[in-house]
């Protein structure tokens, strides 16, 4: 029992520090932004309007930003549950992509005939074709030891060809000279709440209801502190009598589950057809919104509004001022660096000073 304390105990102090390093990390890349605007030859004042009129200034400003902050906020949701267990899934953009692809040919295919019943079964067929394509890399890491890393991030690229191949061919619109499939039934549309702006029920009950649901499995059962000890050290968890095998593949099927069911949300409640455009690198900034997040819901669901809010205020600042569109990106990189760089400096000196004064 003594191994578990001293877990906890670690996990408590890294915890606060990690609480630090994400909000450093939002302000140098508020500094940045704040710089970017001067070097850029933008009025500091009229560019943060900009970008806050374009985020939460409007009502349909809101409805945008709640909407991306939902898809984003349930692909982090699953990352943390794969993160917390120490299984690197990287490859949630791909399973987000399967996700999209399966909702669109449920709905293309049963639309004229399941009626409304069309967008539960949708949505539950996303979530198993994510878990589905998760659960592959999971297979090979337990069975064959492939590094999760490496093969998540590989199946990102298959799922984009598959992606591509579907829109240039067997789902084409052949009414449409683009690669992108047919509009699917509108009754297969999720329903708006207003109805003039996109943002619709099932987004925000999920944006709503998801974080506490996860903070109760992490924090209150014991599959919650079996991802703790288990990212912790494989050898503790096997010690506690944890089937690690099977925790991990539970942990990245779940996290494959949910970024499956953002894909399904995005067709269903804002794009309504399958195009390339849906590959927005949604997985890769759901990884930076984890760690801002510092692997906590609540953390995450903050970090999703914040970066969604930026990334499409300052979408229109680019727009409006002519300047390059990446400077979204450009942040999310800022806060990744920033985020692990200040992690692993807190752990050395957690470690450092634990070393000196024997605790």
């Amino acid at each position: 029992m003594k191994v578990f304390f001293k877990i906890i105990k670690w996990r408590e102090k890294l915890g606060v520090l990690n609480v630090l390093a994400s909000i450093l990390a939002v302000g140098i890349g508020m500094a940045i932004l704040v710089l970017s605007l001067y070097m850029c030859q933008i009025n500091i004042s009229l560019g943060l309007q900009t970008i806050y009129a374009g985020s939460l200034g409007r009502y349909n400003s809101i409805s945008e930003t709640l909407l991306r902050a939902t898809i984003l906020a349930l692909i982090s949701y699953g990352l943390i549950i794969s993160f917390t267990a120490g299984v690197w899934n990287i490859g949630a953009e791909g399973q987000y992509i399967m996700g999209a692809i399966a909702s669109t040919i449920v709905c293309l295919t049963l639309g004229n005939i399941l009626g409304y019943f069309l967008i539960p079964l949708a949505m539950i067929i996303s979530v198993i074709i994510g878990a589905a394509w998760a659960l592959i890399p999971g297979l090979l890491l337990v069975k064959l030891n492939i590094n999760e890393v490496l093969t998540t991030l590989m199946m990102n690229y298959i799922a984009q060809y598959i992606l591509s191949w579907l829109v240039t061919g067997p789902l084409q619109d052949k009414t449409s000279m683009f690669p992108e499939s047919p509009y699917i039934p509108k009754q297969a549309f999720l329903p708006r709440i207003i109805p003039i702006y996109r943002l619709n029920y099932v987004s925000l009950i999920l944006l709503i209801l998801l974080a506490p649901l996860i903070h109760i499995v992490l924090g209150k059962t014991w599959f919650g502190l079996s991802l703790k000890i288990l990212g912790s050290s494989k050898r503790t968890a096997r010690y506690a009598g944890i089937n690690v095998n099977r925790t991990i593949i539970i942990s990245i099927v779940i996290s494959g589950a949910l970024a499956g069911l953002a894909g399904a949300l995005e067709i269903m409640g804002v794009q309504y057809k399958l195009r390339p455009g849906i590959v927005q690198g949604y997985g890769y900034t759901g990884i930076v919104i984890t760690l801002v997040g510092n692997l906590h819901p609540y953390g995450a669901l903050l970090a999703s509004v914040l970066m969604a809010s930026l990334i499409n205020g300052i979408s229109e600042t680019c727009q409006l001022f002519q300047i390059p569109i990446g400077l979204a990106q450009i942040l999310q990189g800022i806060f990744l660096i920033t985020v692990i760089s200040l992690r692993f400096l807190f752990r050395f000196l957690i470690e450092k000073y634990s070393k000196v004064y024997g605790e």
